[in-house]
């Protein structure tokens, strides 16, 4: 089936609710509380805000239809929000404020008055979601408790670059590896989601594509597994790894020594419940104990409801959600694309199920249709610590919570 240009879909919508809105508010059929005067009340706002709605609920069928995707659906509706609402609301409040001789005067109750203030805020509030946030890269630090055993003479430091998920390289790209470098990691992880676009715009930033990932480097390795756009265009990560140090790990396992320490990482398919998956999240459980740090490296951290409690794998890294993009005080992300509790699929180290886990918010944010958008969720690269021997816990210390 062709489908349209998503743009000509979203600027169409966006027009569409327009019309409503506009017929809603100012047809000649509504009511007049005094002659010359129309009145615009709560229950109109309301009116228009339910229409809306409805009309956002109608364009589920161009999804059911494959015309456009459940992310396409979410843009339109960020659209009516950040863009629609307010305008529609400065228009309101303009005309209201309009002294004039002409028969029609319009009016606004005080509390449709407080609602189009309210709607005024989605402007700013889609500007800094849209513009700033998404840019504003933060560097998120953890240690993380180490078991008895699996300690050494000095820590080691993880960077984590997750779901770089870009369509072109710019400054933004070049920072989070500054500040990835920067941390000095000895290790270096990236959960997947590489590059985020059509082919030709693969093929056409390519070349500086290679120039950061050949810039990654540390002592122990460089470790990549395959995300959800490795899916779509399996070769990207091969091609912007040619002729660098980066490792793709698919169910397979991977040991590196770092002074007196051991490391041991596995990473998986995507489809980490695939056969091959499971072989490997069990053959690294059960390798013989020599005191090594096991760490499990996937993209969804979905992965970790599968483990046993204590689990012989220390520590589960996974990217994926994004943090949620946006998150909403004292509730968290609404959506996570996860299995996950919310506050894991939000990113931070936790433990589930008896289990360590760090899930990242990543560098990028959602692309194709989706709005871009991130909103108390700023995108991160992230520097976990496993402490020398005098900071390694035991198992039964990190279970109690102490």
């Amino acid at each position: 089936m062709n489908r349209p240009p998503f743009s000509a879909l979203l600027w169409g919508s966006l027009l569409v609710d327009a019309l409503i809105c506009a017929f809603l508010i100012w047809a000649p059929w509504r009511r007049r509380e005094a002659v010359g005067i129309r009145v615009i009340h709560l229950f109109d706002v309301l009116a228009v805000v339910t229409a809306i709605l409805v009309v956002n609920f109608i364009k589920l069928g161009l999804v059911m239809t494959g015309a456009l995707s459940g992310f396409g659906l979410m843009h339109m509706a960020y659209l009516d929000a950040v863009i629609l609402a307010p305008l529609v609301a400065a228009a309101v409040l303009v005309l209201s404020s309009r002294r004039t001789e002409s028969t029609l005067k319009l009016r606004v109750t005080r509390p449709a008055l407080c609602a189009c203030l309210l709607a005024l805020a989605g402007a700013p509030l889609g500007a800094y979601a849209s513009y700033v946030e998404p840019e504003r890269l933060v560097v998120e630090r953890a240690e993380i408790p180490v078991p008895t055993g699996c300690g050494g003479a000095r820590p080691i430091r993880i960077g984590v670059l997750a779901d770089f998920q870009t369509d072109r390289i710019g400054a933004h790209e070049r920072r989070a590896i500054d500040e990835l470098l920067a941390a000095d990691p000895d290790i270096i992880l990236m959960p997947g989601d590489l590059f985020h676009g059509p082919r030709d715009a693969f093929d056409a930033q390519l070349p500086a594509l290679r120039e950061q990932m050949a810039r990654l480097s540390a002592p122990g390795g460089v470790y990549f597994v395959p995300g959800d756009v490795e899916r779509w265009w399996p070769d990207y990560a091969g091609r912007a790894f040619e002729g660098t140090r980066v490792r793709v790990l698919v169910n397979e396992i991977a040991q590196t020594t770092l002074g007196d320490r051991t490391v041991t990482i596995a990473g998986t398919e995507l489809r980490y419940f695939s056969d091959e998956a499971r072989r490997t999240i069990r053959e690294l459980e059960r390798l013989p104990e020599r005191g090594d740090y096991r760490i499990l490296l996937t993209h969804r951290p979905d992965v970790a409801l599968d483990l046993d409690a204590g689990s012989r794998i220390n520590l589960v890294v996974a990217g994926h959600t994004h943090g949620g993009q946006v998150c909403i005080p004292f509730f968290g992300p609404p959506i996570t694309f996860s299995n996950v509790p919310r506050d894991v699929g939000a990113g931070g180290l936790h433990e589930l199920g008896g289990n360590l886990i760090y899930v990242s918010r990543g560098v990028g944010h959602e692309r194709g249709e989706a709005p871009r958008i991130r909103f108390l969720c700023p995108p991160e690269i992230s520097v976990l610590t496993l402490p020398s021997g005098r900071g390694a816990l035991a198992h039964s210390d990190r279970d109690s919570g102490r």
